[in-house]
């Protein structure tokens, strides 16, 4: 259980830079330029820890269940795709944004539209959520596949 927590953390980490880097090469180039290579750093921080939070749940749930059906796989996916698409939109984008502009330290909220993040967070994660699940399903299958690989499934056990 402790091999399967270690690659969902890592599985969640990579996950989370990789995609912070596609959508801010992508929103860049959207926006008519590339202002760095990496972009904002906000993202990465909101994205890191419901990531790697999330995977390391899915890592305990794949060691403790059999093989997962396709149907438990397909709901499992839109259930994660939602959570980690509002999390990172809404409570993930506000953490990230008052650590980069230093905000918790001076008790300000200058700069930082709490309600609008709140609000336009949720309805991105409405609109993607049935977009990105698809490709969700995919990792989780690959995810599911190396935890097999490394015997960190309750499957792979038996």
């Amino acid at each position: 259980m402790i091999k399967g927590i270690l690659i969902g953390a890592s599985f969640g980490a990579v996950l989370s830079v990789c995609f912070s880097f596609i959508f801010m090469f992508i929103g860049q180039g959207i926006a008519g330029g590339y202002v760095s290579f990496w972009g904002e750093s906000w993202l990465y921080f909101a994205a890191l820890f419901p990531c790697v939070i999330t995977f390391i749940y899915l890592s305990t749930y794949f060691f403790r269940i059999d093989t997962p059906s396709n149907k438990k796989m397909w709901i499992l996916s839109f259930f994660v795709t939602l959570f980690l698409i509002w999390y990172i939109s809404t409570l993930g984008a506000l953490t990230g944004e008052y650590i980069v502009r230093g905000l918790i330290q001076k008790r300000e909220t200058i700069g930082v539209n709490e309600l609008g993040t709140l609000g336009w967070g949720s309805v991105y994660a409405l609109i993607l959520t049935p977009i990105l699940t698809p490709i969700n399903r995919w990792l989780l299958e690959l995810f599911y596949n190396i935890l097999t690989k490394f015997k960190a499934t309750k499957s792979s056990l038996n």
